[in-house]
């Protein structure tokens, strides 16, 4: 007896990924409308915000952006005056990334509308729901990176 044929819809990372891109899409609307950004330079703007500032080069991994887009987006906000570049204390070679002035406000508005959209996505789920999801994301986060 064989078994069934797998579904693409029945694997989670592919039910995952539908539901960032979707919720990417209603983001990037309102990280445009609202704060005239992209969506690349909203992410950058709030991994520097948040985990800032770091070398340059770790940019792509905190943003989760491909490395061109997490690029453009840093050279796009440096020139707006909202992100800073600075030689590292410690390697004169090394240049870190972080918030301006100007970048923080925006930051902080940045966050406002994602903390609302993400509780619009998530009032779909009982507390308990959600904290049954917590717990099932860090395993999954934990166990894909064992597999890099």
């Amino acid at each position: 007896m064989t078994s069934p044929k797998p579904s693409l819809a029945d694997f989670a990372t592919y039910r995952l990924h539908r539901i960032v891109k979707q919720f990417d899409r209603g983001i990037a609307r309102a990280y445009t409308d609202e704060l005239g950004l992209s969506l690349s330079e909203a992410r950058t703007l709030a991994a520097i915000g948040e985990f800032g500032p770091f070398l340059v080069i770790d940019l792509a991994r905190f943003a989760n952006l491909d490395k061109s887009q997490a690029s453009r987006a840093a050279d796009h906000l440096i020139r707006q005056g909202l992100v800073k570049r600075e030689p590292s204390p410690t390697d004169g070679r090394a240049v870190l990334i972080s918030l301006s002035a100007t970048g923080k406000p925006l930051y902080e508005k940045i966050m406002r509308v994602a903390s609302g959209r993400h509780e619009m996505l998530m009032s779909a789920l009982t507390a308990q729901e959600r904290a049954v999801m917590e717990r099932a994301l860090g395993k999954l986060l934990a166990q894909v990176e064992t597999m890099l």
